[in-house]
């Protein structure tokens, strides 16, 4: 029995051993491009695809640099690296085989200040860290910026907005101490024993040393291909014109290999990196679906991309058939969640509403964590009051640079199009060659489009239609006043949203029906002359 235990015992020791030698972790050192260690830093660990800011593992780095951090037993990761005083860093660790240990030097990319600190605004606990209601900083005499507030509190954390180019609200460089605010940056803390805060900030205290240079990552140790894969998408974050788009992305199709985790990767970020109204994107798609076939676990960083990389390759109805084929057989579940939204997409537009409505319960008791997808989702409620079948809502509204108006009974018995757009954004102007193309054709069909501007400024507009795109039918310049409660009226999430009235104030189409190539063969189908 004695001799039993003592072989049992051993049995134990040797398995946890092997247990032990099974857990791997992540180490190295973290600095900034100013050649200081950043005073609290943190290292975030993340299925890969997953919103960075809601990591479940988040780690704080030493105060000399250094980290150490168990690492799950998955072979698809991410890690975000977050600090004072830096710009955070989103970089992959993916391994076929998840055992080895990783070690990595990173330097993050110090915030560049703006020169100008004129138009310091802070924010803060004392007004739930509000955009909107953020209060100005009071240039001095000696030329330093104060902020006074009487709290009543014994401390106060506070963030600077229009401090850094970016546009992001950082830490203030006064401080007690930092706090990380969730979002990938930070929070001064300030104690105040008797309740008022009183900051007062010199350019001085903002002057940057050393280079100023772009994040680096250097893997010290860890798979093979990691180093490569890190520098794959360091370079793919750091694009700043078409002629680098361009240059990386023929290296990257030189690359792609459907037998290697590397040449996957780089045609993941080929894809990533090609905009679809590039001339050669169709054959680049093709390409890369051939490498990454859907059911691939990488897609899982491109919950609605996989599906729009697809779809363009292999056209609508082949691409949803794939969907409908291979849905089972996905595990991502953000990839997953893509695919019901684009099935939902087309349920909707082929009048479906029981199918619409299935995938829309399903998406939102099952997948409403995923964030990316909600606005989509939202378009599949067949709740809707911005539907197929249903009453375009009352409105009346005045034109820009007219005193006439406009409304929905001036405008029955027309077809007409409400299109709410803003110069500022890229898929409204990149609309623009269908809808000049589209009031070309139909123009004399007793059709027309009504253009709702979400610009802050009417000036914007002006030059706008000033330029290549006259864009020669009905506008009108929302003022922020009624912005908001039209946006609520007519569920505007996002733009461009397009949507088509008949001449009985009926909507019969909506969305993705009247963008791109769509537009064209649905006012053709829809149209009765």
């Amino acid at each position: 029995m004695r001799k039993l235990f003592i072989v049992f015992s051993a049995f134990l020791l040797i398995l946890s051993c092997t247990q032990k030698n099974h857990d791997r972790f992540l180490t190295g050192t973290i600095s900034s491009s100013n050649a200081v260690v950043p005073a609290l830093a943190h290292i975030h660990i993340l299925a890969f695809g997953e919103n960075p800011y809601n990591a479940k593992e988040m780690t704080t780095v030493d105060k000399d640099g250094r980290f150490k951090v168990k690492l799950p037993d998955e072979n698809y990761l991410e890690v975000m690296i977050s600090a004072a005083g830096c710009k955070s860093l989103l970089i992959p660790l993916l391994s076929e085989k998840p055992s080895e240990d990783i070690s990595l030097n990173i330097v993050l990319e110090a915030n560049k200040y703006n020169t100008d600190l004129s138009n310091l605004r802070i924010t803060g606990s004392w007004n739930d860290y509000g955009f909107n209601s953020a209060e100005p900083m009071q240039k001095q005499k000696d030329g330093s910026y104060r902020f006074e507030k009487q709290l009543n509190s014994k401390s106060a954390a506070y963030q600077v907005l229009n401090l850094v180019a970016d546009g992001r609200s950082v830490n203030g460089p006064v401080y007690d101490s930092l706090e990380y605010d969730g979002g990938g940056d930070y929070r001064s803390i300030v104690n105040t024993p008797d309740g008022k805060l009183n900051l007062v900030f010199t350019p001085a205290m903002l002057a940057q040393t050393g280079t100023g240079s772009a994040a680096s990552v250097n893997v010290l140790k860890g798979p093979a291909e990691l180093n490569e894969i890190i520098k794959i998408s360091l370079q793919s974050s750091h694009l700043t014109n078409q002629k680098e788009r361009t240059t990386l992305r023929n290296t990257l199709l030189g690359k792609m290999n459907k037998e290697t985790l590397l040449g996957r990767y780089a045609a993941l970020q080929a894809a990533r990196i090609t905009a679809p109204e590039e001339n050669e994107a169709k054959e680049i798609f093709n390409k890369v679906i051939s490498i990454l076939p859907i059911t691939d676990p990488l897609w899982a960083s491109e919950s609605i991309g996989a599906t729009y990389v697809f779809t363009q390759a292999l056209g609508s109805v082949k691409a949803q058939e794939l969907f409908e084929q291979e849905k089972n057989n996905i595990t991502s579940r953000r990839v997953k969640a893509g695919i019901l939204v684009s099935l939902g997409i087309r349920a909707k537009v082929a009048n479906n509403i029981e199918k619409q409505a299935e995938i829309y319960q399903d998406l939102t008791k099952n997948y409403s964590d995923i964030k990316e997808i909600s606005y989509f989702v939202e378009q599949l409620n067949p709740e809707q009051r911005i539907a197929k079948g249903k009453p375009v809502p009352d409105f009346s509204l005045k034109l820009m640079n007219s005193n006439k108006t406009v409304s929905n009974e001036s405008l029955l018995g027309k077809y007409y199009m409400m299109d709410f757009w803003a110069v500022w954004c890229k898929p409204c102007v990149g609309e623009m060659p269908n809808l000049h193309a589209a009031y070309k054709k139909f123009k004399n069909s007793n059709f027309t489009i009504l253009s709702l501007s979400f610009d802050k400024k009417k000036e914007d507009v002006d030059a706008f239609l000033r330029g290549g795109w006259k864009m020669p039918w009905m506008h009108v310049f929302l003022e922020k006043s009624i912005r908001q409660s039209l946006s609520e009226k007519f569920e505007v999430r996002g733009i461009p949203k397009p949507l088509l009235v008949d001449p009985n104030g009926i909507i019969i189409a909506t969305e993705s029906e009247l963008r791109g190539s769509s537009l064209d063969e649905t006012l053709t189908r829809l149209i009765k002359k």
